[in-house]
């Protein structure tokens, strides 16, 4: 049985938001607790990557889970150059997953702005995993591709090995070939609320 870990990207200013964003609410949850307890049904463990408030997010959080079996699944990861992009968060996780992460194993890159996502679009992404040779699986919505996304070790290696200053769309665009598609009936994988208004005016 093939092994999934998870990347939750939460270093950024929030800057569009009125809280920040991990400890922003839907459906009376903070964000990172919805997703932290749907990846946690499916990952052997959670990389939560953190920068901008990286102090009060981790205490909090370890206030808020305590001594719980979830609690055991996450390590913090705080990323230094957090002010030069997400891409940045994206490589210094993917030389924590690398480490442990075997050839065969998925790894899953989630934003922390999408809480809203479907407990079935994990389970479908995960069911999909164990059965595929791809390096790289998307959810897609109609035909759009959204998040979190599935990536093998061999594509963190060529993350790690990426300038600073990449996105993670260029470095993906090289491996096309290697792409598979997950259709999913879930418009949240291709939204992420970056914004306050975008909660309520999301419909799930």
């Amino acid at each position: 049985m093939k092994k999934i870990y998870a990347v939750i990207l939460a270093a950024g200013y929030s800057s569009r938001f009125s809280a920040f964003k991990p400890f922003a609410k839907y459906k009376d949850e903070y964000f990172i607790v919805t997703i932290l307890k749907k990846l946690s049904f499916f990952c052997e463990k959670i990389f939560i990557v953190t920068g901008f408030n990286a102090k009060l997010l981790e205490k909090k959080l370890n206030d808020i889970l305590q001594e719980t079996e979830l609690s055991q699944k996450i390590s913090f990861v705080f990323n230094h150059n957090f002010p030069k992009g997400m891409f940045s968060s994206i490589q210094i996780a993917a030389k924590k997953v690398y480490e442990i992460i075997n050839q065969e194993d998925y790894a899953f890159l989630h934003l922390v702005d999408q809480p809203q996502i479907s407990i079935l679009t994990y389970e479908k992404l995960a069911e999909f995993s164990n059965k595929s040779d791809n390096s790289i699986i998307i959810p897609s919505f109609q035909h759009k591709a959204g998040h979190p996304i599935l990536l093998k070790k061999s594509i963190l290696k060529k993350i790690i090995d990426s300038d600073i200053n990449e996105t993670l769309r260029n470095v993906l665009e090289n491996y096309k070939a290697d792409v598979f598609y997950v259709n999913v009936d879930d418009s949240a994988v291709i939204k992420d609320f970056n914004k306050d208004e975008d909660i309520s005016n999301f419909c799930d």
